[in-house]
């Protein structure tokens, strides 16, 4: 009978062996590491709409145009008709349209010579191009 408990508790020892039901403390997997501290770089706040400043065109009839390229050709003195069929059709193509000056602006991207502007208004215009010396802050807001 010895031998047979002997022999139960060896099994039973190899079994548990094999298949431990709670893992040793080498066994546990440890959790992974944090991750390395990093300096967190501060950036200005894009500022909210209702304080970027308007834009107005200077005067009423200004051209503006959705492509920039069609906005420079406009400026081209046009001597005959076959120059003024040129202008008509880079306005046409630039998606140029005539602006007053009660359309209010905000500023997208300004160049040294140009400025891109989106209407404040859902219009249906879109962002357009203009002189910078056809159009003017309005301090007024």
């Amino acid at each position: 009978m010895r031998r047979l408990a002997l022999a139960l508790l060896l099994t039973a020892a190899g079994c548990a062996a094999e298949h431990p039901a709670v893992p040793s403390r080498a066994q546990q997997v440890a959790p992974p590491p944090p991750p390395p501290a990093t300096r967190a770089v501060r950036r200005p706040a894009p500022q909210p709409a209702e304080t970027q400043p308007i834009w107005r065109v200077a005067r009423d009839g200004t051209t503006g145009c959705a492509d920039a390229g069609a906005l420079r050709l406009l400026r081209e003195p046009a001597a005959d008709p076959a120059a003024l069929r040129r202008l008509a059709a880079a306005r046409a193509e630039g998606g140029c349209v005539t602006v007053f000056r009660t359309s209010s602006w905000r500023l997208q991207q300004r160049t040294e010579d140009m400025l891109r502007l989106s209407p404040v208004e859902g219009a249906a215009t879109g962002q357009l191009y203009f002189w910078r010396d056809q159009v003017q802050e309005d301090r007024g807001g």
